[in-house]
């Protein structure tokens, strides 16, 4: 029996231990040397050192050191848990519908009940039907919480005793494995306080391979805000299981591979059933948009399926007018901020770019801007705009204001995603009389408004947001061979037509179809040097440009959303002003273009010199400018409007606002948005020489070799 079919019979732990150890080196002789590793696998050696952090490789407050740990924070990380669960066990998690059943329904339906006994006629058994089914209701979420606890914590350990034993066997596993208590506390639904994991290494710490060699400056940032939660206690305060979950799905990456990782979310379709499809229509230059599409992933399917069934329900909610805010005119502005957005991607990606990027990927990148960039950002704005709403408070206190509560709104302290940080009349009084006050210090206030709280925040989580979708477009060509994302011919894949799920597509995740290119050439007694589509470096540098620009689109349509929805009053008129108004000066996908000069730097150009800080800066710049000019203005505007006869009108809200000041909130607008462009267009084409000279160089090199 073949080796093969002998890890076919076995469990699907073993199986991925079986298939760990090929990606480690543990192959045959006849296999071919492997490329250098990347830097999220795991030294492949048997000499590689034994995990340190109580049964893991690196410390649970790691966060940062791999591009997708952001994945356990967005949506909750539940994204992050699914996708570690189904590397490590094989097994997909349990349907949207069950869960929204067991985690939802339920409760909700035990919370309606007693709404409907609190409201019944019949006084006898109401009162006590409603404490009885709230008090079930309770329990139900206590007994819930605690259930998912233990389910997380139990595979926890399972994830310990797997990486330790790999290494040390079962005897040596016992001594280090995650302990239960330190599984729970690290999954506390709320606050857990997990010990400190590093301090016991001393002096074997140096000797670890996943010891970073250099940090960044989200690294830095971290770090220090780690040392400030467990410097007193010795224990590092977890919150929601955040940090558990990112160290597992580093440790179970490391454990399968690289190979098998290159699994999408939700669907978790392996890369390879539909990248050489893809790849085909960009080798052989097809313009036909149906092509395109029919070749999409089935997660891109998903979404935008999705998408349709949200439109069709809002729209026949606004014909049958069922509720009064949700008319067929607020539906049609709903589309219309989508429109907006895909109007941009299709210049910028298919009339431009299409051939750089597949449609696939704009979806899946337009995805992760919408949901994951925006929950994120909203978690880290609404912790840095708590500090400054704090500081702003005691400046007030110590300044002594005093006036009475009125109707006023000063509303120039809102940051470019103030997610329902509404603030009482008293407190907009205050703020708006320390503004007139002291003039000076609201506009070093409304600075760090705009630099820190939306440029800084907004422009890190769109990074991170282009860093967590990955995608086998931009995997470098080297690493598409070795992870056998390509194809020869269709010959070679002619005993597997059926595909996933049924489909047309031929189906590349089995483990024959995964073979490396260089053993199929050597079995079928050939050698194809020209069956790969090698791309250019200008043409990979366009497609981080367009992945960058889509993610900054799905951003800012959320944004918009916001604005649209939440905070415009007065109608569909107000509605479509902002919606006009916002997209007139698209300062998000701007701000990612310049981005990716940066990243196209480091990573194509291979300037190690160029770490987030750099990469982020110039938009930082720009958009905390375009931010401040907008805030500066209108504070200014407001003050000169207090002064006259017109105090008690709002500016921004309705108020007589002076001509003036509109043109040169205008004018300042463009201007900023002018030298943005300039900006990028001047780096860019500077960056396409360079990238061009580098390709020239590779031609030459291959040239002289033949």
């Amino acid at each position: 029996m073949s080796t093969r079919d002998t890890v076919s019979e076995t469990t699907p732990l073993l199986q991925h231990a079986e298939e760990a150890n090929e990606d480690l080196g543990l192959r045959s002789e006849t296999r071919p040397p492997s490329p250098p590793t990347l830097p999220t696998q795991r030294t492949n050696n048997l000499q590689s050192p034994t995990p340190l952090y109580r049964g893991f490789n690196t410390s649970i407050c790691s966060l940062f050191n791999d591009p997708q740990d952001c994945c356990a924070l967005a949506c909750c990380g539940i994204l992050q848990r699914d996708h570690t669960h189904y590397l490590f066990t094989n097994k997909r998690p349990p349907s949207l519908c069950l869960r929204l059943i067991r985690h939802v329904a339920i409760p909700l339906a035990l919370l309606l009940l007693a709404l409907f006994c609190a409201t019944a006629k019949d006084k006898s058994w109401s009162e006590s039907g409603t404490v009885v089914l709230i008090a079930a209701a309770v329990l139900y979420a206590v007994g819930d919480a605690i259930l998912s606890i233990r389910e997380s914590a139990s595979f926890r350990q399972d994830v310990s005793w797997t990486m330790v034993q790999q290494q040390r066997g079962e005897q040596g596993a016992a001594a280090v494995v995650q302990s239960r208590d330190d599984a729970v506390c690290s999954h506390c639904t709320c606050l857990g306080c997990y010990g400190v994991d590093d301090d016991e290494l001393g002096d074997v710490l140096p000797s670890s391979s996943m010891v970073r060699e250099e940090g960044d400056m989200c690294t830095g940032l971290w770090r220090c805000f780690a040392n400030m939660c467990c410097g007193v206690c010795g224990c590092w305060c977890m919150i929601c299981g955040v940090c558990a979950t990112a160290q597992e799905a580093r440790e179970v990456k490391m454990f399968v591979g690289a190979r098998k990782s290159m699994v999408d979310y939700v669907t978790f379709e392996h890369y390879s059933n539909y990248f050489p499809g893809i790849n085909d229509l960009r080798r052989n230059c097809v313009n036909d948009l149906c092509s395109h599409w029919r070749e999409m992933s089935q997660l891109s399917m998903v979404l935008m399926k999705s998408l349709g069934v949200v439109f069709l329900i809002l729209a026949i909610l606004g014909l049958l007018d069922f509720d009064e805010g949700i008319l067929l005119e607020r539906v049609a502005v709903f589309m219309a901020t989508f429109a907006q957005a895909f109007i941009i991607v299709y210049f910028v990606h298919w009339k431009w770019n299409r051939f750089d990027l597949s449609i696939d990927a704009v979806v899946k990148f337009f995805a992760s801007g919408f949901l994951l960039t925006t929950s994120l950002a909203v978690f880290f704005e609404l912790l840095e705009s708590l500090v400054l709403q704090i500081g702003l408070g005691v400046a007030i206190i110590f300044s002594g204001v005093k006036v009475e509560t009125t109707n006023e709104h000063e509303g120039d302290g809102q940051s470019d995603m103030d997610y329902g940080d509404e603030s009482s009349g008293e407190t907009e009084s205050l703020t708006h009389a320390f503004g007139q006050k002291h003039p000076f210090i609201m506009a070093f206030y409304l600075m760090c408004n705009s630099y820190l709280l939306a440029a800084f925040v907004e422009e890190v989580c769109k990074y991170f947001g282009f860093l967590m979708m990955d995608h086998p477009d931009l995997i470098l060509e080297e690493d598409k061979e070795r992870y056998c994302l390509e194809r020869l011919d269709e010959s070679d894949n002619s005993t597997n037509q059926n595909g996933i799920n049924g489909s047309d597509r031929p189906s590349y995740a089995n483990e024959d179809n995964l073979q490396h290119p260089s053993e199929r050439d050597a079995e079928n007694g050939r050698v194809m040097p020209g069956s790969y589509h090698k791309r250019s470096l200008n043409s990979i540098g366009a497609g981080i440009t367009v992945a960058m620009v889509a993610v900054a689109l799905g951003f800012a349509c959320c944004e918009n959303l916001i604005y649209i929805f939440v905070y415009a009053k007065g109608g569909i008129a107000t509605e479509i002003t902002v919606l006009f108004a916002r997209s007139l000066f698209p300062v998000h996908p701007l701000c990612a273009a310049i981005q990716s000069i940066g990243v196209c730097r480091r990573v194509l150009e291979n300037d190690k010199s160029y770490a987030i800080g750099w990469m982020i800066l110039p938009a930082i710049i720009l958009h905390g400018s375009f931010d401040f000019s907008l805030m500066l203005l209108t504070f200014i505007g407001d003050l000169k409007q207090s002064g006259g006869e017109n105090s008690n009108e709002q500016v921004g809200d309705g108020g007589n606002v002076d001509p003036v000041w509109t043109f040169i909130s205008l004018g300042m607008s463009c201007g900023i948005m002018t030298i943005g462009v300039i900006y990028y267009v001047v780096e860019s084409v500077k960056q396409k020489r360079r990238l061009k000279l580098l390709d020239d160089e590779v031609t030459n090199n291959r040239s002289r070799l033949i």
